[in-house]
C-alpha cells in the first residue's frame, strides 16, 4: 500500500514537473523574441520579394542607418536611390519624385548609382536628426520605417522615368 501511494505521488511530481518546464521554456523564448521585454525592440528588415534587406544596424553615435540592399528582378537599373521613410510619415502608399522635397525632412536617402539585378551593396542613411519630433536617439531608443529604392532601368527596358518600389519594413534598435 505505501509502494502504491510513493508511485502516485511521484507520477503526480513527473506530470506536473514536466508542464512547469514546458511552460518556462515558453516563457524565456518569449522574453528574447521580445514579446515579454515590453520595449526590447529587435533590429530586423522584412524584405519584399525579389529584394534583399538585410544586417540592418542604427548606431546611436554617428546617427547612421548601415544595411545591405539589392534587387533580383531580372531588370539592370541605370541608377538607383536607397530611400527610409520612417514611420509616421505620410507617403500614401507610393512614393513620387513630388513627394522628395526641401519641406519633407521625414526623409533619408543614400545614391548608389548603377544596380545590376543580382547585385548587393551596403549603404549608410543619415537618419539622427531627420525627424523633427525625436532629433536623436539615445542607445537602446528605437525608431521603425520602410526602406524604398527609387531607380530608373537601363535600356532597353528603362524611359527615362523614375520607378519606386518598397524594398521592405525595418525595425531599428540604436546601439
Amino acid at each position: 500500500m505505501k509502494q502504491l501511494r510513493l508511485q502516485s505521488a511521484m507520477e503526480y511530481l513527473m506530470t506536473y514537473g514536466w508542464a512547469i518546464l514546458i511552460i518556462a521554456i515558453v516563457m524565456v523564448a518569449l522574453y528574447f523574441l521580445g514579446i515579454l521585454g515590453g520595449n526590447n525592440v529587435s533590429t530586423a528588415c522584412l524584405a519584399q520579394p525579389g529584394y534583399i534587406c538585410g544586417n540592418p544596424a542604427f548606431s546611436s553615435v554617428t546617427g547612421n542607418l548601415i544595411v545591405t540592399v539589392g534587387q533580383n528582378t531580372g531588370v539592370n537599373w541605370a541608377s538607383a536611390n536607397v530611400i527610409f521613410v520612417p514611420n509616421g510619415e505620410l507617403t500614401y502608399g507610393i512614393l513620387t519624385p513630388s513627394y522628395f522635397t526641401a519641406a519633407n525632412t521625414g526623409i533619408a536617402f543614400n545614391a548608389i548609382g548603377m544596380f545590376a539585378t543580382g547585385q548587393e551593396a551596403t549603404i549608410i542613411l543619415p537618419i539622427n536628426g531627420m525627424v523633427t519630433s525625436k532629433p536623436y536617439y539615445p542607445v537602446g531608443s528605437s525608431i521603425a520605417g520602410v526602406l524604398w529604392f527609387e531607380y530608373t532601368q537601363a535600356p532597353p527596358a528603362g524611359n527615362g522615368q523614375n520607378l519606386f518600389v518598397e524594398i521592405g519594413a525595418v525595425n531599428l534598435k540604436a546601439s
